[in-house]
């Protein structure tokens, strides 16, 4: 399921707000695996938001989301994560956006290889 809204209700500024929440069945023992949960645990589950608020219009925005998941693995299952962001169209078709991410939940007990943060710096161009 998915909701989305676009408006200008806060001041001036450009808001949209986007809900989500996905399911995927587990994979049954004696048939062909689900290509998105090969696992027979436990059906694999997620819902997120996400605010975006264009503080310029047509330039610049700022974001923060939440992503609650259930990867459907008997443990370390928990996979959530908290971004905050922005983005900032330099020129027509050439957009930067900027994301810090925090990820959450047993998932990431301990000392995950690869941390349980990500910054990432993305620059979009079309033409």
């Amino acid at each position: 399921m998915d909701f989305q809204a676009q408006g200008t209700t806060v001041g001036n500024m450009p808001l949209g707000l986007y809900l989500t929440y996905t399911t995927a069945g587990k994979s049954g023992a004696d048939e062909p695996a689900n290509l998105y949960n090969s696992t027979t645990n436990a059906d694999k589950n997620a819902w997120s938001v996400l605010a975006e608020l264009g503080i310029i219009p047509g330039r610049a925005t700022v974001l923060v989301s939440y992503l609650d998941g259930d990867n459907g693995k008997a443990s370390a299952n928990e996979d959530n994560a908290m971004t905050i962001g922005g983005t900032y169209l330099v020129a027509q078709n050439f957009q930067l956006q900027l994301n810090h991410t925090i990820y959450d939940g047993n998932k990431y007990d301990g000392s995950p290889a690869n941390g349980d943060q990500k910054t990432m710096l993305m620059l979009f161009a079309a033409f």
